[in-house]
């Protein structure tokens, strides 16, 4: 017994130590969150998990912490009516998602009307026999604490004779216990109106603006599209909560009330209404007769959890090392955005959108996102079509038309530009473009959140653009002046759901435009050998064949093969196939334009491969091209492809190189640089692959870049050869990525 307490107690610190090392800094505040939300939830019994557990309390573990760290995971209840595994296989999302069941009923179950069902075993079928039973008793399950009903006034009991009853946009609000609450109060609406858009930048008294507002805004997050959850903290519970927010669709901005409710614990939740969820929100506290306490303005919605701007609120939070707080996030940016509205020197006065591949459901079209650009934060949106005969790569810079002041942002249409951008004060430095970091999250707030930087400067083929798909990176004029965000410009919202075998296959629709037909060229591919079998080798020269480019195709293997193999290679490409002893001596003798290299199993199923590595390797700047490998896994019956290797980016937190792995799954359909290529295809000049080797793969200038419009099989992963080429890794210019959450 005293072994397995240690056990236990070595597995538990083990579990603490993992999880302390995945989480961020701000992460780890939120994980002390989530402790006290479910130390103070009715559906955790510390005393039964206790009694119903007992090695953890002979191991003296904290109930809570060790449910949420391991207990979960053990199939273990926090408490006699909630069952874990029966919420998991009743919610077959949530049980692939892998987040703690009774986190998400709490957070999110709950409010969706998720089933609940206890521990216990359901009852038998009796068998159809009489039986004489008593007189009938109570029956009841769960524990519901016992509450006196709280007494409250609503707005509509509030008398309207009482001299000290505020009123706001005719809406009574509650009573004023002396001139000092009133005065605060009608400021407070004011700054709300002018905030707004529908009163004068003058009515918004920002130097009077406190810092801390009167509750602390504990958790917020969107139910839905337009209905906004909040949960406050550091009240003198029970309190009122009252919201507040204007009409955009009214021309005069009427005032609207959208919510009004008792809050009598920190678990309680004030649901509001909202008509918009970009309009700042006022929340005004009173306690049960209708008094007055304070106010809280919050005055970007979106900064919440589910809303569109929440992952930037979690990569500044992570950057700035402190918890995110929606609350003091959205009044800095709105006092960064009156300041530059007054001065008019931004350096994003304009956004342009490029239409490729837009679809019309995405927030750039939406009247309510548009509106609050326009109207709060003083930023027009320009729209820039494409037209029939768009070729696959193109500069963005040719999308967008410059306004006269070098002051365009230019994002895709399935992006939306960051507050922070929207508020950088400042002017163009240079007429150049450059590209802008970007912030990549999913409709799901509890999905990962990536940050992705390509650096300012690169190949113009990362900005290119095609008429079915949208702009891969946000491009703005390089800036000189002070107020630069360093966290992202623009926000890229994904799928929401995982891309589909088809989708990994062919990532780019089959109209994607193909360059016109170049000049006839070579291409030297290089193999080795090594662990190659003959159906295999052979299948990769017949797709050689294949390729729409008009190239000639010459092989050169390393190492020996059979007679049999090299006669039917022969045949497939004609007398262009030759066998050497090393890598250094076949790019000595390679007779290609370009060097290409396959590694063991690749085969480039799709037709428009060679070409667009061909049209990347027309920007000087890119020193050699390539597309992510997918491999296929027999799952039961079916075949399931998965991603295999999508090229090395550089991790931000420690700056090592690495495999790009998932993370590249959000770089689907978009060009990205790599520090090295995929380690089983590239393609490059000759000349360069020929430096490589006098170098000794060792050069510091060049740019590799990866292609996720096109992907090519490969039947080796997991199995690399111990023969291939040398290839640089650049990683200055390479993509640096960051998971932030998630």
């Amino acid at each position: 017994m005293r072994n397995a307490n240690r056990g236990l107690k070595r597995s538990a610190k083990r579990a603490g130590r993992s999880l302390s090392r995945l989480v961020s800094s701000p992460a780890k505040r939120r994980r002390s969150e989530v402790l006290d939300m479910v130390r103070e939830s009715p559906l955790f019994d510390q005393r039964w998990y206790l009694e119903r557990y007992p090695d953890v309390l002979r191991a003296g573990i904290d109930p809570v912490s060790h449910f949420l760290e391991a207990g979960w995971l053990e199939g273990r209840d926090p408490g006699p009516s909630f069952s874990t595994t029966a919420y998991l296989k009743g919610n077959a999302d949530v049980a692939r998602s892998g987040i703690n069941p009774l986190i998400h009923f709490i957070e999110f179950g709950q409010s969706e009307g998720r089933e609940v069902r206890s521990h216990n075993p359901s009852l038998r079928r009796l068998a159809a026999v009489t039986y004489k039973f008593g007189p009938p008793a109570q029956v009841f399950r769960g524990a519901v604490p016992a509450q006196n009903p709280q007494f409250w006034l609503q707005s509509h009991r509030l008398d309207a004779d009482d001299p000290s009853l505020v009123r706001a946009g005719g809406w009574p609000v509650g009573y004023a216990q002396g001139a000092e609450v009133r005065d605060s109060v009608e400021l407070a609406f004011g700054r709300l109106a002018a905030l707004s858009g529908f009163a004068p930048p003058e009515a918004a008294a920002l130097d009077d603006w406190p810092e801390d507002g009167h509750g602390r805004l504990r958790d917020a997050w969107f139910a839905n599209r337009g209905q906004l959850r909040t949960r406050w903290s550091g009240c003198d519970f029970p309190v009122v909560v009252r919201a507040y927010q204007h009409d955009q669709l009214d021309a005069g901005g009427a005032l609207l009330p959208v919510a009004e409710q008792l809050l009598e614990s920190p678990l309680d939740y004030v649901d509001c209404s909202v008509g918009d969820a970009f309009f700042p929100i006022l929340f005004v506290f009173s306690d049960a007769s209708g008094a007055i306490r304070g106010t809280t303005l919050l005055a970007i919605p979106s900064f919440c959890r589910g809303g569109l701007h929440y992952a930037e609120l979690i990569a500044e939070a992570d950057s700035a090392g402190s918890a995110p707080d929606p609350v003091a996030a959205g009044r800095e940016h709105m006092l960064r955005l009156a300041g530059v509205r007054g001065e008019g020197r931004r350096i994003a006065a304009v956004v342009t959108v490029d239409l490729g591949g837009a679809d019309g459901t995405s927030p750039m079209f939406q009247r309510e996102f548009r509106g609050w650009l326009n109207r709060v934060a003083g930023v027009s949106v320009v729209a820039r079509g494409d037209g029939p005969g768009v070729v696959a790569l193109r500069r963005a810079g040719e999308v967008a038309e410059d306004d006269g002041e070098t002051r365009s942002l230019l994002i895709g249409a399935d992006m939306i530009p960051t507050v922070g951008i929207l508020s950088a004060l400042g002017a163009a430095g240079s007429a150049k473009d450059v590209y802008a970091p970007l912030l990549i999250t999913k409709p799901d707030a509890s999905q990962p959140i990536l940050l992705a930087d390509i650096g300012r400067s690169g190949p113009a083929v990362l900005g290119a653009t095609t008429q079915s798909n949208p702009l891969p990176w946000p491009r703005m004029r390089e800036p000189s002046a002070r107020g630069v965000p360093t966290v992202a410009a623009a926000i890229r919202l994904g799928a929401g759901r995982t891309l589909t075998d088809a989708e990994l296959l062919v990532p780019a629709s089959a109209d994607l435009p193909i360059p016109e037909t170049r000049e006839a060229t070579s291409i030297t591919w290089l193999l080795a050998a090594e662990g190659w079998p003959a159906a295999e080798l052979l299948e990769a020269a017949r797709s050689l064949t294949l390729q729409a480019a008009s190239c000639d195709h010459e092989l050169a293997i390393v190492g020996t093969v059979t007679d049999e193999t090299l006669a039917a290679l022969t045949e497939i490409l004609g007398r262009r196939t030759r066998t050497f002893g090393d890598f250094a001596g076949a790019v000595q003798q390679a007779s290609g334009d370009y060097i290409g290299y396959l590694g063991r199993g690749v085969i480039l199923h799709d037709l428009r491969t060679v070409d667009l590595m061909l049209a990347m390797l027309d920007d000087p700047a890119v020193t050699s091209a390539s597309c992510p490998l997918v491999t296929s896994e027999r799952r039961g019956k079916s075949w399931h492809l998965s991603l295999a290797d999508a090229g090395s980016a550089v991790h931000q937190s420690d700056g090592t190189i690495a495999a790009l792995g998932v993370p590249a799954l959000d770089l689907w359909r978009t060009f990205y640089p790599v520090a090295l290529p995929p380690h089983d295809f590239w393609l490059a000049r000759a000349e360069g692959v020929e430096a490589w080797m006098r170098e000794n793969a060792v050069s510091t200038e060049g740019v590799h870049v990866c292609a996720a419009l096109v992907t090519a099989t490969t039947a080796g992963a997991g199995r690399k050869t111990t023969q291939s080429p040398a290839v640089p890794a650049y990683p200055d210019a390479a993509i640096r990525t960051r998971v932030l959450y998630g």
